[in-house]
């Protein structure tokens, strides 16, 4: 009989690398400043728009997108060492 190899998404190595990474990328927004973690999660997880997230914060639209691009460059930084592409 043949030898089926598992899908890689229930390979026990697969699995705990992605738990691991899964915690990286917690612990980094974790550590993202208040203001920059606050805009990036009413963006990401709430699905909020910039203007949307501007009324609820009492910020400008502007500052709001500088947040947002400032979390995504240190989440990106920090995630680096996961990234698979050469």
């Amino acid at each position: 009989m043949d030898l089926i190899a598992a899908d890689a998404s229930v390979q026990p190595e697969i699995r705990a690398m992605d738990r691991a990474q899964a915690r990286a990328f917690a612990a980094a927004v974790e550590d993202l400043p208040g203001a920059q973690r606050e805009a990036f999660l009413l963006h990401v997880e709430a699905g909020l728009t910039h203007e949307q997230i501007a009324a609820v914060t009492g910020t400008g639209s502007e500052t709001v997108k500088s947040r947002i691009r400032y979390a995504c460059s240190k989440l990106r930084t920090t995630m680096q060492p996961w990234r698979n592409d050469p």
